[in-house]
């Protein structure tokens, strides 16, 4: 039962890889739901501490993943104002307009 867990682990996970390439897949979000199947299939310490990095590592990811973009369009003169208007009419578009 582990190898056959950890053989479906490793195609989330690769999938998820492909993810970080291709924008349309959660690609963060499957390598992390790769791991917790790994942790759940092997159900020990050592699992579970992994699963526990690789949850610290993905936030860290998803931070940065804003704060670095943000950092450079102040660099390069844009206000947090139009930033921010973007982000709400983002998110109202989201809701708002069906598809």
């Amino acid at each position: 039962m582990e190898l056959t867990t950890t053989i479906i682990a490793a195609l989330v996970m690769a999938v998820g890889i492909a993810g970080l390439i291709v924008p349309a897949l959660p690609g963060l979000l499957l390598v992390l739901g790769g791991v917790l199947i790994w942790a759940l299939g092997n159900s020990g310490p050592t699992a579970w501490t992994v699963f526990g990095i690789a949850c610290v590592l993905a936030a860290i990811g998803y931070v940065v993943q804003y704060v670095v973009p943000g950092r450079h369009l102040g660099r390069a003169g844009i206000p947090k104002r139009g930033s921010l208007v973007g982000v709400i009419f983002g998110v109202i578009g989201f809701f708002v307009i069906p598809v």
